[in-house]
């Protein structure tokens, strides 16, 4: 998603509502991927493009935060697996000794 936002956000020749139908796409599709019965919030379509833009943004960032702690955490899990390789590892040593 981040890097087809990007993309988007380096286009400077779109109109407000052109960036704010462009990132309601990617941002869109987006939730319905993770969440599969997603719909975007009621009165949507009567906002104006620049409050649309900043909500969703807004979006973006958390979206962006979940995705941080969630690869922190598969982190911290492979590196907790990779400790328990390294300890299996030299008992299996020790234990032929």
């Amino acid at each position: 998603m981040n890097a087809f936002l990007m993309l988007s956000d380096m286009d400077t020749k779109q109109t407000l509502e052109q960036k704010a139908k462009t990132k309601e796409r990617i941002v869109f599709a987006t939730m319905r991927a993770n969440i599969p019965h997603w719909q975007p919030p009621k009165g949507w379509d009567k906002l104006e493009a620049g409050e649309r833009l900043k909500r969703l943004e807004s979006i973006q960032k958390e979206f962006n935060k979940l995705k941080a702690d969630n690869n922190s955490s598969l982190l911290n899990k492979l590196n907790t697996y990779t400790v328990q390789e390294e300890e299996e590892e030299q008992l299996k040593k020790f234990m032929q000794q």
